[in-house]
């Protein structure tokens, strides 16, 4: 039997590039979705799978700096994230759960003068659907991050 995809849409699709917020989490991006939260929670729940791609291209702005989270996204519940395209409960990305990204857990905590990208799919259903970015390190000269935050997808 064959099932279909579902996608919620919202109101902040489109990439996006940012600056001039150097405090932990001081760039704020509230995510409102087509449909409510009740329904989008209703579909999770008899959905067998449901993802969200997320992607930040930095220049010298780090997520993790000196040991201080600056970038996180919020959970449906309100609940701080650390895991970009990782399991739930993990910190970092997919190259640091590899071990591609060196001493770091992201390739943007390199902090270079180059674009660094880090990206992934969030999949577990009982956080999803995003619900909002921090942001924060990009305060100095030259500093920046873009960010996509892509649609929900269930289906099963």
């Amino acid at each position: 039997m064959a099932t279909g995809t579902t996608r919620v849409h919202h109101n902040k699709e489109t990439t996006k590039e940012i600056s001039g917020f150097e405090q932990p989490g001081s760039y704020v991006l509230d995510i409102t979705y087509e449909v409510s939260m009740p329904q989008i929670i209703a579909l999770t729940d008899i959905s067998a799978n449901c993802k969200q791609r997320i992607k930040l291209r930095c220049w010298m702005a780090a997520m993790w700096f000196n040991g201080v989270l600056h970038s996180w996204w919020v959970s449906r519940d309100n609940q701080k994230m650390e895991n970009w395209g990782t399991p739930t409960g993990t910190s970092g990305c997919p190259c640091g759960q590899v071990g591609d990204c060196g001493l770091y857990k992201c390739d943007c905590d390199w902090n270079l003068i180059q674009w660094n990208q880090d990206e992934g799919e969030l999949t577990d259903k009982s956080t999803l659907p995003v619900k909002q970015l921090r942001l924060g390190e990009t305060g100095s000269l030259g500093e920046k991050v873009q960010y996509t935050v892509g649609s929900l997808e269930c289906n099963g």
